[in-house]
């Protein structure tokens, strides 16, 4: 792949404050999770892309558009890049699944929208934009979330409090190291959110469908990049 094929390419390199030797690329409908100790630069490589920070030397390319080039001086503000952000499709950032086997499982008419972001600023971000969805078209509004242990589940669902419906609960796949969905589920009540737990996304999804709810609802899956890639996965490839 290069770089002038992907969606998002980019290049990140210096010595310190935080050290920093990243080269990365990710194509439409592709899922790319950055992992790594605390302290390794995660949210640095993430701040970059999103122009709130400027690493000594670097480059952004976002659909063919120069977001930051040290060596060119571009250096595009952070209310250009947030424009950009919110025209972008993104896989598992506020994406709507439109098709495929898992939407078959919902109920009629749900909309089903999946969101890879699993902290508390991130849950606050979500609930904003899903309050705002709301006010113009309202629904029901039902979380389908798995965590990791190390996440902050309870700062995660505490925005939703009044807002979601319940939450479902559900094992992260492929991950020895997500909550046990009973134990979320008790961490979200905790917080303010009816929660249950369930065996899967599938599992959850047919229960929403074999429910007594009359308005078609507004399904969210969320709280793990992990789970995000396997609804992916599992859901099929994205539309052209």
């Amino acid at each position: 792949m290069t770089r002038e094929t992907a969606q998002l390419s980019v290049r990140l390199q210096q010595a310190g404050p935080i050290p920093l030797d990243v080269a990365l690329s990710c194509l439409p409908g592709e899922l790319l999770a950055i992992v790594g100790p605390s302290g390794s630069g995660k949210t640095t490589v993430l701040r970059s892309i999103a122009g709130l920070y400027r690493p000594l030397s670097g480059l952004v390319r976002v659909n063919g558009e120069t977001w930051l080039d040290t060596e060119a001086g571009i250096d595009l503000p952070p209310q250009a890049v947030e424009t950009g952000l919110v025209s972008a499709e993104w896989p598992a950032r506020m994406q709507r699944l439109r098709s495929g086997p898992l939407v078959e499982l919902a109920p009629q008419n749900a909309e089903i929208w999946l969101d890879g972001g699993h902290n508390p600023s991130a849950g606050a971000a979500i609930a904003t934009a899903f309050a705002e969805l709301e006010d113009r078209d309202p629904r029901p509004l039902v979380l389908i979330a798995g965590m990791l242990t190390t996440k902050d589940p309870a700062g995660f669902f505490r925005p939703f409090a009044g807002l979601a419906r319940h939450v479902m609960t559900v094992p992260v796949p492929d991950s020895a190291a997500g909550f046990d969905p009973e134990r979320l589920a008790e961490i979200a009540m905790a917080a303010d959110v009816p929660a249950r737990a369930f065996a899967d996304v599938r599992a959850a999804l047919q229960a929403l469908a074999a429910g007594p709810e009359k308005q078609p609802p507004r399904i969210l899956v969320c709280g793990s990049l992990y789970l995000a890639g396997s609804v992916l996965r599992e859901n099929g490839p994205l539309p052209e």
